[in-house]
């Protein structure tokens, strides 16, 4: 809503009334919101513009003067040591792949952190638990059939036989599906849990720095909001999967999987970065800012 002319001239004569200090005199209406004159005198006393109260100030800046005090003043961004430690990490550890159109990224690793231990056991023992879930509830079917997507877009990839062998440079992520019966495209969703601790009480997010927040200030978002009639969001389809994994650090992001009950657990290892990882959530707004 816009103020009107009326609005207006009437807070310049409540701002020209505390100026020269007279008593405030409110019509009806305006008596109902008194605190507009004790906000008004607070922020000619805080404000550092001085006027000369001898020579009656013009409406021009009156006007000048009430605005500036509500103005939001313009402030960069303050980053903690290990935020910055990210930004120049992203910054010097990215690569965009012309071949195929996308963005490669490294993991931020924290320094002097404990090793990984063993994971791949909680893992097998977690997808026989969830698998076990899923066929009672119905939806293993359509658990499998996201699974198998991510194999078949390239966002994931069996382990070769000779690299199976697993220690502290591998990390398997357990897996579960979620339900979103109001959501209109992906009624189920796979989440890793990459906050399960190894046998060494360590886990991958345990491992690695995580950036600055990724949301922007909600004063932004209100202003972008009212600028024009109609507001309008959307979302950007597979974000994370968009994003690739530098090869040296695809082995952290491993699971275990079959295509049904009848066969064999398979290693795999995800090529894209993952939703649940969270030093990601940052690197997918890194590598969009970047296109």
């Amino acid at each position: 809503m816009y103020a009107s002319a009326t609005d207006l001239h009437h807070q310049v004569d409540v701002v020209e009334q505390a100026i020269k200090g007279s008593p405030m005199t409110f019509d009806k209406d305006i008596q109902e919101s008194k605190d507009e004159e004790v906000r008004i005198q607070s922020y000619l006393r805080e404000s550092t513009i001085p006027i000369d109260t001898d020579t009656p100030p013009s409406l021009d800046d009156l006007l000048k003067r009430f605005w500036e005090t509500e103005e939001i003043s313009k402030c960069s961004p303050c980053y903690t040591p290990e935020e910055k430690q990210v930004l120049k990490h992203y910054e010097t550890n990215h690569t965009f792949l012309s071949t195929v159109g996308r963005y490669q990224v490294k993991l931020p690793k924290k320094s002097g952190e404990p090793e990984l231990g063993e994971s791949r056991q909680q893992a097998v023992k977690r997808f026989f638990s969830n698998e076990r879930y899923l066929k009672i509830k119905g939806t293993l079917q359509n658990f499998n059939d996201v699974v198998k997507e991510y194999i078949d877009l390239g966002h994931a990839e069996p382990v070769p036989l000779n690299e199976a062998i697993s220690g502290n440079s591998t990390f398997y992520m357990p897996m579960h599906g979620v339900h979103n019966e109001s959501s209109s495209t992906t009624k189920l969703r796979v989440v890793f849990d990459a906050s399960a601790k190894s046998s060494s009480g360590v886990s991958l997010n345990d491992i690695l720095m995580v950036g600055p927040t990724i949301y922007p200030c909600i004063t932004d978002v209100l202003l972008r909001f009212r600028t024009y009639k109609v507001a309008i969001s959307a979302d950007i389809s597979k974000m994370y999967r968009a994003v690739e994994l530098d090869p040296s650090d695809r082995d952290l992001h491993r699971f275990v999987w079959r295509p049904d009950q009848n066969s064999q657990l398979t290693d795999y290892r995800m090529t894209r970065i993952t939703f649940s990882v969270s030093a990601y959530a940052y690197a997918t707004v890194f590598t969009a800012n970047c296109s």
